[in-house]
């Protein structure tokens, strides 16, 4: 694990933010990378907060253990590793009656890091080559407590770690955003797609145009009777059979998430742009929450 650095413990600079919305801050950081939008489109008991952050200090990902850092060859490390030295170093005193993130480590973590805690199979075809995480450490947030109806911009100073030092840099930072924020609605384009052609077989979906998917009708009851004989047979008591739909879409990802959000608003949604491809999300449930020594878990399905 990352060994904890003797360094000043330092509050973010902190400004109240009026006259955006959560969406509207989103669009006007559209062309800026690695944006990631935390979005509570369903306000609620749970969802009550909207985070949104772009360009982090760093941006690294992982693949099968190889890191890049920025773009760049990082060595061979257990990610997991590698992100909490980079956390030891982000140390922050967490400022009461503000939304919970008010900067650090956000991004992905795909179901492939269970291969650093657990040997098991991988598998056949691995179309998309995402990474098995893709995390950005962000600097600065604009955070908005949706029950409160406020907002504000956070600024860290991260890397910082001078105190001098780093209230400047949280101060430059903080222009920098401001300054975005004054412009319109970014308008954005599709990106040029220039990957191959998957590996896994997909078969049409009928009556709908475009749409693929990696199951038939026959091959998908005989995976279901397949999961039965499991359950029968005490190897497991639950089976979660995923369906991959793919449909070519001429619209940018930003404008798919906004009709996915106004269509299915829900508390956990979300958008990352990774670069090379984006993830919009909208999730029903928090699957954990980790705070003040407490583990917190709501899931809607599934066991507990």
């Amino acid at each position: 694990m990352g060994r904890v650095l003797d360094t000043p413990r330092t509050e973010p600079l902190v400004e109240p933010l009026t006259g955006l919305t959560p969406w509207e801050v989103c669009r006007r950081l559209a062309d800026q990378k690695h944006l990631h939008f935390f979005d509570s489109s369903q306000v609620s008991e749970l969802g009550r907060y909207s985070y949104v952050t772009a360009n982090p200090s760093c941006y690294l990902t992982s693949n099968r253990g190889w890191i890049s850092e920025d773009g760049a060859f990082a060595g061979v490390a257990d990610p997991l590793h590698v992100l909490a030295g980079r956390l030891a170093k982000f140390r922050l005193e967490p400022i009461d009656g503000l939304p919970p993130f008010q900067g650090g480590a956000a991004g992905l973590f795909s179901y492939d890091l269970c291969h650093h805690i657990e040997v098991l199979p991988r598998p056949t075809f691995a179309d998309f080559a995402i990474p098995e995480c893709a995390l950005g450490i962000y600097d600065w947030v604009i955070a908005f407590d949706e029950a409160r109806d406020q907002a504000w911009l956070i600024s860290t100073g991260y890397p910082e770690i001078d105190s001098r030092r780093r209230l400047q840099r949280a101060a430059a930072r903080a222009e920098q955003v401001r300054r975005l924020l004054e412009r319109e609605q970014v308008r954005t384009t599709p990106k040029a797609e220039s990957r191959a052609p998957v590996a896994t077989p997909q078969v049409p979906v009928p009556h709908f145009p475009g749409l693929t998917s990696n199951f038939d009708r026959d091959a998908y009851l005989r995976t279901v009777a397949r999961a039965i004989e499991y359950i029968r047979a005490g190897d497991c008591f639950q089976v979660n059979i995923a369906q991959r739909l793919m449909l070519p879409v001429p619209a940018d990802a930003l404008t798919v998430y906004d009709k996915l959000r106004t269509r299915n608003p829900a508390p956990f949604a979300g958008y990352f742009d990774l670069g090379d491809f984006a993830i919009l999300s909208a999730s029903p449930e928090r699957f954990l929450r980790v705070q003040n020594g407490e583990v917190e878990t709501r899931p809607i399905k599934g066991t507990r």
